[in-house]
């Protein structure tokens, strides 16, 4: 397995936190979605369990899934999976959409930007973290 979900989680924890306040504390964490020095918890490194916890109804963390493309903003979650591999039919990567207008996403395993253009053969779906009550 790679680092995506770790690193998106990562970026949307981040993201909730105002100017003031440092990541380096672990303030903000859920008691189902967090991370330590040992590793984090599966909604916080996997992408079907991240997608599978923000659904629950007493989730923490409120989200907007969608399919379009066109409607992403800086922050929202990319989740894809591949036409053409063993796991067809699943969403296995997740990226950080960086820049909206280029469509130009941050992605960790590789640790990169790559342009949703370049995601050939493949299929996604986008998450909008919206709130965080931890």
């Amino acid at each position: 397995y790679g680092n995506c979900m770790n690193f998106s989680s990562q970026c949307i924890w981040s993201g909730f936190k105002t100017p003031e306040e440092t990541v380096k504390g672990y303030e903000g964490m859920t008691g189902e979605w967090y991370c330590g020095k040992a590793g984090g918890t599966l909604p916080w490194s996997s992408v079907s369990r991240f997608w599978k916890w923000r659904e629950k109804k007493n989730c923490p963390m409120q989200t907007v899934p969608f399919y379009n493309v066109n409607l992403v903003e800086t922050g929202d979650i990319v989740n894809i999976g591949s036409y053409a591999c063993e796991t067809e039919g699943k969403f296995t990567h997740a990226m950080i959409v960086v820049d909206p207008e280029k469509l130009l996403i941050a992605q960790n395993s590789p640790a990169c930007f790559v342009y949703y253009s370049d995601l050939a053969n493949n299929f996604s779906r986008f998450i909008r973290p919206v709130s965080l009550k931890a």
